[in-house]
């Protein structure tokens, strides 16, 4: 089994409460995709991409142990305050289903774990 773990300070995306259109947040473009972006500027700005980034980043942990060249946008992650869920990018679809994630969060901080069942990956 891999873990992959991350903690992030929702204060570190406080910025993010100002912006108001859709354009304002175009710079956040290497770290978070479209439908992304769109589905945290619905809640609140600052946790949700603190969960977002925290959730990308636990299973980028995971893929490097497996010497990937992984960007933060090579995974998508929608829904995650409801039925989340995972895709990737076409050269990582074998990962489809095979890592878990869950967060926890409270005021100040968000807590992110990805797992990889070794044995459920074919090599």
């Amino acid at each position: 089994m891999i873990v992959g773990l991350d903690i992030e300070s929702i204060s570190n995306f406080n910025y993010l409460s100002s912006l108001e259109k859709q354009q304002d947040f175009l710079f956040l473009s290497p770290f978070f995709l479209n439908d992304e972006i769109l589905y945290c500027i619905q809640f609140d700005k600052p946790k949700s991409f603190a969960i977002l980034f925290s959730l990308k980043e636990s299973i980028i942990k995971i893929l490097k142990n497996y010497y990937f060249s992984i960007s933060f946008v090579d995974i998508e992650i929608l829904n995650f305050y409801d039925k989340l869920e995972i895709i990737f990018a076409k050269n990582l679809k074998r990962f489809n289903s095979k890592i878990q994630v869950s967060f926890a969060c409270d005021r100040y901080n968000v807590l992110s774990f990805a797992v990889l069942e070794e044995k459920s990956l074919e090599l």
